[in-house]
């Protein structure tokens, strides 16, 4: 099965991160009686994806992945969070046999077994882009984290510490049919909005977007979003899916505001999405009437 991944982040509310881009991990492959203890508030998952091909010597399950998770609080949570599971509801539900669990701590290999803590190994990403993979995950709110781990990667217990080109963070998706839209109008950073097709294109924006996201997580917050999917959103700056590809600013606070990029530079190129950011943040980018775009406004 999958690893666990837990990053230095934790979230306050269930929508903002703290540190908004992590910089350590900790990744650690399922193995048989391993034990993995870590604080409850940071940020952890399986990402499938990590999984490695399983032989019978190593998994006797093929890919399923079989965890115990036990969690320890402080104060009971609320129902329906929390619910007492009685005895016989355990019984019938197969996850209670007093009997059983007797008879197995009788059994020599539980008897005689000493725990040993496993020191994990530091992981070392390499510098090299031809030599590591881009992976992506999404966090429990609605931003996505961006990781770089080797091409060749042992089954192991691994700490890590990402160099400031290999992780990334501060960006979300727009859908328009989820929460995400009004978590985005309650955020009062102003939002960058890069209408971009998903898939191999979003891919290649990515390469100039996260590095921009990364160095104004304090000023700005990053959006992809699908043009096919958010002709609505583009409408209200006077745009269609056939302007994409195109970033744009909304301002939700303290006032409405939009923003569009140049006219000379609206192709959206690493060069022309830093020069409107830069010009925003310099108060230099004129902001858009209401839902008018046309170009003598800018």
């Amino acid at each position: 099965g999958g690893p666990t991944l837990v990053f230095n982040q934790t979230s306050v509310d269930g929508n903002s991160e703290e540190p908004v881009v992590p910089s350590r991990g900790f990744l650690s492959y399922p193995t048989f009686n391993r034990h993995l203890l870590f604080r409850g508030n940071l940020q952890h998952g399986v990402p499938g994806f990590l999984a490695l091909p399983t032989t019978s010597t190593v998994n006797l399950r093929g890919n399923k992945r079989i965890t115990l998770l036990i969690n320890w609080w402080n104060d009971k949570p609320l129902g329906p969070n929390c619910k007492k599971v009685e005895t016989k509801q355990a019984k019938s539900l197969g996850v209670y046999d007093k009997e059983g669990l007797a008879i197995l701590m009788a059994t020599p290999e539980v008897s005689s077994h000493k725990p040993r803590s496993v020191v994990p190994d530091t992981l070392q990403v390499p510098t090299s882009r031809s030599e590591r993979n881009r992976h992506m995950v999404k966090l429990a709110g609605h931003d996505m984290i961006w990781f770089d781990l080797p091409k060749l990667l042992a089954p192991s217990a691994w700490m890590i510490d990402w160099q400031w080109s290999q992780i990334f963070g501060n960006v979300c998706n727009l859908d328009l049919h989820s929460s995400v839209v009004s978590f985005l109008f309650r955020d009062r950073l102003p939002k960058v909005l890069v209408f971009v097709d998903a898939g191999e294109a979003q891919t290649a924006a990515a390469e100039f977007v996260l590095p921009l996201a990364k160095r104004n997580t304090d000023s700005l917050k990053f959006v992809f979003a699908d043009p096919k999917s958010t002709e609505n959103a583009m409408s209200a700056f006077g745009l269609s899916a056939k302007d994409a590809p195109i970033a744009v600013i909304h301002q939700t606070h303290p006032t409405d505001e939009k923003y569009l990029p140049p006219a000379s530079s609206r192709a959206l190129t690493e060069a022309s999405l830093k020069g409107m950011v830069d010009s925003f943040l310099a108060g230099r980018l004129r902001r858009i009437g209401g839902n008018d775009a046309d170009e003598g406004e800018l």
